[in-house]
């Protein structure tokens, strides 16, 4: 034997064999991750019974984290702007209002803590103060249809969206000219 081969033969021997815990890994329930409907087992079906079944569940979940919204109003208590933001976008609608005061226009910034549920009742309310809504967006804009659909009157919603870098407050402002 080759002093190399020997070495790691006595490597092999000093390995510590599997654990119970590792040889189980992965055993058990398949699971099944698609957008399809699973039944109780993670795996998909088409019986409308179960379908129903888990629709009305994921649509109680819903219902009842509707307790979780979470927003923080600032700006003006009668705004003829309302910027509503969340995660980035927010510190530059939030500097964006403040250009907006010195410009002698009324704003006021909704932040959003948590996007889901959305918060349609405070959009609605917010909305019926407004002349303009601005919505920025680091996305194609995916609250702006939210906003769009559960917003009162029908006045001029604004998407602000920037992608693969911050937003500045002066683009913000810029979508108001």
């Amino acid at each position: 034997d080759l002093p190399e081969l020997r070495n790691k033969k006595k490597a092999d021997q000093r390995r510590k064999p599997a654990t119970k815990k590792r040889e189980c890994l992965g055993m058990g329930l398949r699971r099944h991750k698609t957008g399809l409907v699973h039944d109780i087992s993670g795996m998909p079906t088409t019986d409308s019974i179960q379908y129903e079944k888990l629709l009305k569940r994921l649509m109680s979940k819903i219902d009842s984290a509707k307790d979780l919204v979470c927003t923080k109003l600032e700006g003006d208590e009668e705004p003829e702007v309302v910027l509503l933001a969340y995660g980035s976008p927010y510190r530059s609608a939030r500097a964006a209002m403040r250009l907006l005061k010195k410009d002698g226009i009324r704003s006021a910034l909704l932040k959003f803590e948590i996007i889901w549920p959305f918060p349609e009742n405070i959009v609605k309310e917010i909305s019926k103060k407004a002349v303009k809504l601005i919505v920025p967006e680091m996305n194609m804009g995916h609250i702006i249809r939210e906003v769009e659909r559960v917003a009162e009157h029908p006045h001029e919603i604004i998407s602000v969206s920037s992608f693969g870098h911050l937003m500045t407050p002066e683009t913000i402002v810029e979508a108001l000219i």
